[in-house]
Formats: C-alpha cells, sequence, structure tokens
C-alpha cells in the first residue's frame, strides 16, 4: 500500500471559507462551518452549524453563554476562533478533541497561520494568512474554551 497523500484546499463559498480534502487527488470531503446570528430581545444570539447543519452545541453555550457580556470584539474573535478550530477537527477527523496531542496542537497552529503547509503526507494551501497576534487571540481563546470544557481527570 503506498503514501496516503492528504491535501486541504481553502477556498471561498457563499457562507465564508470552505476546504476541500482530497486523498490521492480524489475529493473526499468539503468541509464548511456556518455562522448564524439572531437577535431576540436586543441580544445577538451566535450559533456554528458543522457542514451536516447540526448545530455545535458547546460553541453556541461559550458564545452565548460564557461570552454573554464579553464585547462584541471579544464575541466575534472567539466566534472565527471556534469556526476555524471545529473546521480543522473536522478536516483531521478528530473524533474526541478532548484528547487533542502534540502532534495535532502543531497541525492546528500552523493551519491558524495558513499559507502553504507541505509535510510528508500533508499539504495544507490555505488562503488566509494570519498574523502571530492573531494566531495568538485565538489560541487564547481556545486556552479559555477548553478551560470550561475540557476537565482534567
Amino acid at each position: 500500500m503506498g503514501l496516503k497523500l492528504i491535501k486541504i484546499l481553502e477556498t471561498d463559498c457563499y457562507f465564508g471559507g470552505k476546504y476541500l480534502k482530497y486523498r490521492n487527488n480524489v475529493l473526499i470531503a468539503e468541509v464548511y462551518i456556518v455562522t448564524l446570528k439572531q437577535k431576540n430581545a436586543g441580544f445577538e444570539y451566535v450559533l456554528l452549524a458543522d457542514t451536516t447543519g447540526a448545530i455545535i452545541e458547546r460553541a453556541y453555550h461559550y458564545l452565548n453563554v460564557k461570552l454573554q457580556y464579553a464585547q462584541q470584539s471579544t464575541r466575534e474573535h472567539a466566534t472565527v476562533a471556534l469556526k476555524i478550530f471545529y473546521s480543522f477537527i473536522e478536516l483531521m477527523d478528530i473524533v474526541d478533541y478532548e484528547q487533542i496531542g502534540w502532534a495535532e496542537h502543531t497541525q492546528l497552529t500552523q493551519f491558524l497561520f495558513g499559507g502553504i503547509i507541505s509535510g510528508n503526507s500533508l499539504i495544507m494551501q490555505l488562503g488566509k494568512q494570519r498574523s502571530r497576534k492573531t494566531v495568538n487571540i485565538y489560541m487564547g481563546v481556545y486556552r479559555d474554551f477548553f478551560r470550561t470544557y475540557v476537565k482534567d481527570n
């Protein structure tokens, strides 16, 4: 059995960024996390839906309950950060993100920075490139999100 080369391309679509995942040049998945916003009683609720259309419950709770009184810019950064995070875990077939190891953390960091990343079995061609400051903001969101929902055993 030969090496299985995975290639991820970032493209634009109606709902924002979309990722195409190829194995040996055959499209095997399209991943896009959709942001939905709804105002009710003066509060703007933010929902993230995965590729299947299912609402991501932890993201909903984090964005609308935990960050309920946060500044709008904080909620917007958190929304984008979680959208990228859930895209990443869907692309990498990570079922239990509570068990993310060092290798996945490194890949996530590379994914956040964007651009072209080439490895032995994984190539990512990501259109968006982010600054170190932006990546650090998103990592701060992930740390808070994990502190909120992932308990040490």
